[in-house]
């Protein structure tokens, strides 16, 4: 890290090979694959052109890029409020990998399904905290929020989801 915030290009290409499928699969859930494509590519050139200001405060890497990423999000729905895909999964491509195997042991199709009627903030939540994997900590930095409340969210939202599951 501090070689990379120091210019050194090859340190960055590290930084960028381990982070740069977790920032992919955020972001493929949030908005499909094709538009995740632009906006991972976006998180790193900022990241790029930020990492000089970065100041290490025990926070990891991941959380920070994934704090990019969601205020790319967020930006591109004021930019297009009318967008459906950023305000749900649905259309999203097909979850790959350990993530997969979340949504199967959480009913399949039917829990990507229930979990595209929640609000956004619990789609997100879980999608960090459930599917992800992404610790409460980094969590509560990448939503810009306290860890409290990214437990009780966390904690609201798959009551939701529980809901929707034996609703559907």
């Amino acid at each position: 890290m501090r070689d990379a915030a120091a210019g050194d290009v090859d340190a960055f290409q590290v930084l960028y090979r381990r982070n740069v499928n977790v920032v992919f699969a955020f972001l493929r859930n949030r908005v499909g694959a094709q538009a995740a494509e632009d906006l991972t590519a976006e998180t790193f050139v900022r990241a790029y052109e930020r990492i000089g200001k970065f100041q290490w405060r025990g926070i990891p890497i991941r959380a920070w890029l994934l704090r990019i990423a969601y205020n790319l999000i967020v930006a591109s729905a004021r930019k297009t409020p009318e967008d459906p895909r950023t305000n749900s999964m649905v259309g999203a491509s097909p979850i790959a990998g350990h993530e997969e195997a979340v949504i199967d042991h959480l009913g399949g199709t039917r829990a990507l399904d229930a979990l595209a009627t929640l609000p956004e903030a619990q789609q997100v939540v879980l999608q960090l905290r459930v599917i992800q994997e992404i610790s409460v900590a980094e969590t509560a930095i990448v939503l810009g929020s306290t860890e409290e409340a990214v437990r009780s969210q966390t904690y609201r939202a798959l009551k939701a989801l529980r809901r929707a599951l034996d609703g559907a």
